[in-house]
This record gives C-alpha cells, sequence and structure tokens, in this order.
C-alpha cells in the first residue's frame, strides 16, 4: 500500500497539489510580491516628507506600491489600488435556490408592469349594434416600449446596486468571476441575453438549463458576459483594482 498526501486542487490557480491548500508556484510567487511591497514601502518611508524631522504628512500608506494617498481617497492615484476592494470570488458562494425566488420576485413585478400597462393601452372596439368590446393587450410599438422598460430595470438596478430588487431582498449580487468591477459593458451584455435566457415565454427553461449545467450555476448571459450570482455575505472585498466591492 502506498503512503502519500491527498491530492487537492490550488485555491488560487486551480492547478493540483499535495498536502497544501496553495501551489508552490502561488506560494513562491505571494512570497515575491510581499518582499517587493515591503522594499517599495520602506522606500517611500525613506523619502516622503518630513520622515528626516519625524513629523509624518496626512494620509494613508498604499499597501500596493508604497505611496501616501490623502485620508478620504477612494484608490491610489499612482497604482490605482482601490482602498475599498473587489469581491473575493474564490470564497464567494453561489445560492441557486435563492436565485431562483429573486427571479420570481423579479418575474412579479414584470407581470405586474405587463398589467398596469396593458390596461392603460386598452382600447374599446365598438361592434354591431351596441355591442362594445375592449381590447387589453400589449400591440406593435407597445410591447417594444414594455421590452426596453424591462431592460432598463435590470440595467440601471445592477448599474447602481449590482442586483435586481429580488437579489437585493435575497442578499445576492452579480459579480465578475475574474474579480474585475462589474462594468456597464458587462451589465448591458448579461442582460441583453436575458431575452434568449428567458426562451420560451419568460420562463427561463434555456437559462435553467445553463445554470444547471455549470459550476458556478451561470445562465447564458453570465458565461458570455464573464459573470455570476453570489451570496453578498460570502463575496468578502479584498484589496485590488475594483472601485466598489460589487458594482
Amino acid at each position: 500500500m502506498s503512503s502519500g498526501f491527498a491530492t487537492v486542487r490550488c485555491l488560487h490557480c486551480g492547478s493540483y497539489t499535495q498536502g497544501g491548500q496553495f501551489c508552490a508556484d502561488c506560494v513562491e510567487r505571494q512570497r515575491s510580491e510581499e518582499e517587493a511591497r515591503a522594499e517599495r514601502v520602506a522606500q517611500s518611508i525613506a523619502d516622503r516628507p518630513g520622515s528626516a524631522s519625524g513629523s509624518s504628512p496626512a494620509g494613508s500608506l498604499c499597501p500596493s506600491c508604497g505611496r501616501f494617498a490623502s485620508p478620504d481617497a477612494k484608490f491610489c492615484g499612482y497604482c490605482r489600488f482601490s482602498f475599498q476592494g473587489i469581491p473575493d470570488v474564490q470564497r464567494a458562494s453561489t445560492a441557486t435556490g435563492q436565485r431562483l425566488i429573486a427571479g420570481l420576485i423579479d418575474g412579479f413585478l414584470m407581470v405586474v408592469l405587463f398589467t398596469v400597462m396593458a390596461l392603460a393601452f386598452a382600447d374599446v372596439e365598438q361592434g354591431s349594434g351596441n355591442n362594445q368590446t375592449v381590447r387589453v393587450g400589449l400591440w406593435n410599438e407597445q410591447f417594444l416600449l414594455y421590452l426596453a422598460i424591462l431592460y432598463g430595470y435590470y440595467v440601471v438596478l445592477e448599474m447602481l446596486f449590482g442586483a435586481t430588487i429580488g437579489k437585493l431582498i435575497l442578499g445576492l449580487r452579480v459579480i465578475k468571476v475574474s474579480g474585475a468591477p462589474y462594468g456597464l459593458g458587462a451589465v448591458l451584455i448579461r442582460n441583453l441575453i436575458r431575452f434568449v435566457d428567458s426562451f420560451p415565454f419568460g420562463l427561463y427553461v434555456v437559462g435553467l438549463l445553463f445554470i444547471a449545467a455549470t459550476e458556478k450555476k451561470q445562465r447564458l448571459g453570465d458565461i458570455v458576459a464573464g459573470t455570476a450570482v453570489v451570496k453578498a455575505s460570502t463575496a468578502n472585498a479584498r484589496p485590488g483594482p475594483g472601485m466598489s466591492p460589487f458594482v
């Protein structure tokens, strides 16, 4: 019987290693980065104004490049290091059940919107004699207006909060799986493909099939935009180039 450590996947790069959570390459790279950062910080402290007289300028020290920033700065003006952080996608947890409930909440709001618009655009048609027929529904330009409002609902809320009303209620957020900020480009693409995911008849059969088949529980729009829906409480902020933990 052979003995040895169990083979596990590195939490950072995904490669297989033995006897630990991180592979040797990641550990060595992290050690080198920390040493280089420590040298930059030490050099910046030595070169900062007032260091010889013992006084210290107002501000904070960037942990990435060692330069000083103003106390209210959101990012480093030299290396663009974010003081707010970005979500840690390595530790963020998906929530399929909660996502489905959030989708039902958003879907209910869209049904209410459709009903209100259909009643607002209702037509009364004069039939034979004194008969009148009320024609309720959205037709042609009216239906296109509804689709535009629906698309704007998702785009505007995800740009502002990283989530729709349903996701906010359930404590979910949309993030980029790469760790980059969830920007306008990803928002537009993700929600444009929503019309494909919702096929047929808004039942999201296509989207549900992709969610069930993918590791990060992504619908087609998520795959193309490089996004995922995760629990906000597990997407802990970590240092990075992003301007906001979720947007």
